[in-house]
């Protein structure tokens, strides 16, 4: 019994020495399982704590997320540990702040426009604290208007000719071309689908060519442009529209010095064309048409 005695004894001081280490008010265990006894003041976190996500898997950036997507955020559940969880900017919002996971339920579409979100999440167990952040990148779609270009090509008779075109290629692409009377397009409104198109011609790929263009009309040409790989759903695309108008004849045109930043060009036969540009934004859903991919 004696034997017994001395060997557990052993045993006690052996776990005590080797299975856990005196840190800051309580014991952290060097086991695998990861826990939190508060009262004892017993525990075992990891340190850091590793932060686990799916990506999209675009092949413009594997790493990213989708904005239109249900992002989930976690981490290794501890029993009896408290979690605080933040994600900048702060118009992300989430929930299961105070759980291991979390779920973005919206801000990533909010303007303007998010490229990457900081996710940060601190485990607590009585006086013990480890936290870990992580850069996340959300997908943008290609996000520069540069990136799209056009010009108007007006013959001295018969139809012109509008070009289009864009250097993104790792994002979907579509065009919508609107024909409407002289004097649609007010400045209060600015450059935007109106009502009381005339005619619409519609184009998916990345250059776009019509000639449908004649004189005396006002035209608004749209640029949509994917965020995330075959997803054209209202929220998730990204629109840049150009608003110009071909005079009838050679007139002073009606926009100088209405539009501020109106930029014009002189064409081939001496025409004026007149145009003014909304910069890249997230449509309203009235604004918007499904696209085909």
């Amino acid at each position: 019994m004696k034997i017994l005695k001395l060997l557990m004894f052993i045993l006690f001081i052996f776990l005590l020495n080797y299975g856990f280490s005196q840190n800051r008010g309580g014991w952290e265990s060097n086991v695998k399982d990861c826990f939190c006894c508060e009262d004892q003041g017993i525990y075992n976190l990891p340190n850091p704590p590793v932060i686990s996500y799916t990506p999209y898997n675009h092949p413009s950036n594997p790493t990213a997320i989708c904005p239109c997507s249900i992002n989930k955020f976690s981490t290794t559940s501890c029993p009896g540990a408290t979690y605080a969880w933040t994600v900048t900017p702060s118009s992300v919002l989430i929930s299961g702040g105070t759980t291991n996971q979390i779920t973005i339920t919206g801000g990533l579409l909010t303007p303007p426009l998010i490229t990457s979100i900081s996710v940060t999440v601190v485990i607590t167990c009585k006086e013990k604290k480890v936290s870990a952040t992580k850069t996340i990148p959300v997908l943008s779609g290609c996000n520069n208007p540069s990136n799209f270009t056009y010009s108007v090509n007006i013959p001295p008779t018969g139809n012109g000719t509008l070009t289009a075109s864009t250097n993104c290629r790792n994002f979907g692409t579509a065009w919508v071309l609107r024909k409407y009377p002289i004097g649609t397009i007010t400045q209060a409104l600015g450059c935007k689908w109106y009502s009381g198109s005339l005619s619409t011609v519609s184009y998916v790929g990345t250059n776009f060519s019509t000639n449908t263009i004649v004189r005396g009309f006002e035209y608004i040409l749209a640029y949509y442009e994917e965020r995330c790989q075959s997803n054209w759903a209202n929220a998730c695309q990204i629109v840049k529209y150009e608003c110009f108008t071909i005079q009838a004849s050679n007139l002073t045109a009606r926009m100088t010095g209405k539009w501020v930043g109106a930029k014009s060009t002189t064409l081939n036969n001496g025409d004026v064309l007149y145009s003014i540009s909304s910069d890249f934004e997230i449509p309203d859903v009235q604004d918007t048409e499904k696209k085909g991919n």
